[in-house]
């Protein structure tokens, strides 16, 4: 392995680390300080660093799956990574984009749901984790 791929390699899980602090960060806030418009507020400053760590994550990750495909390619953990990553973190901010917006109308039901918030945390454990798993497997 170059120091290129070692850089890249520490970067991805930078994001990722960024990523997950993010998600966990929001959750305790939600959890401790309940959620209303000011809530709304933090977690959309809150989410722009999430936004630059997906950007970094999405980067990296071409760069490394590209120079190890043999490997990734056919490792059905990387599409379960990816379908996590896509599909179901995706799914979870377009839910908890609505659920911000009532919020904000006033919905005091939206605001107790907290599924999303701990939805989004797991998923991106479970995701970082399938990652630290291929790596090991292929060291």
């Amino acid at each position: 392995m170059d120091w290129v791929h070692t850089i890249i390699l520490i970067i991805h899980v930078l994001g990722a680390a960024l990523i997950i602090g993010v998600a966990f960060v929001s959750l305790v806030i939600e959890l401790k300080l309940g959620v209303d418009e000011q809530f709304a507020k933090l977690l959309k400053i809150i989410w722009k660093a999430a936004s630059a760590a997906l950007g970094i994550q999405l980067l990296t990750g071409i760069y490394l799956a590209a120079t190890d495909w043999e490997h990734v390619g056919s490792n059905p953990l990387f599409w379960v990574k990816m379908f996590l990553y896509f599909i179901v973190g995706t799914a979870i901010g377009i839910v908890n984009r609505k659920r911000l917006a009532k919020i904000k109308a006033g919905d005091l039901q939206a605001a107790k749901n907290h599924s999303g918030a701990w939805a989004g945390f797991l998923v991106f454990i479970l995701v970082a984790s399938i990652g630290v798993i291929m790596a090991e497997s292929q060291a």
